[in-house]
């Protein structure tokens, strides 16, 4: 079985599951520092040796860039949030760098 398979059978309790992998910098990095480095990872996600190598132990490489990384962060929020507040732990403060994301 692979990664792939194990993230998303019925088991886990959670609809869609999915895992995403993102590259991040230090809040306040220049934009063209951050998409310079987005450009770079893109490039190399998206040769054939990483693919490959990727897909053999169960992920699919997407080089989707930082604006998608940080929309697909975003949109996962809520989705964790339950999750948080089904398996009972206590909330904690959120800290400072993820307040602009909710």
């Amino acid at each position: 079985m692979t990664s792939r398979q194990a993230f998303r059978r019925e088991e886990s309790g959670i609809a869609d599951f999915r895992v995403d992998e993102g590259l991040f910098a230090p809040a306040g990095t220049a934009k063209p520092t951050v998409e310079k480095i987005g450009r770079a990872v893109i490039d190399v996600v998206k040769t054939p040796e990483v693919k490959s190598r990727t897909a053999a132990i169960g992920f699919e490489p997407r080089g989707d860039g930082p604006d998608a990384v940080v929309e697909i962060i975003r949109a996962s929020l809520p989705k964790w949030a339950e999750v948080i507040r089904r398996s009972g732990l206590e909330r904690w403060s959120t800290p400072s760098w993820m307040r602009s994301w909710t």
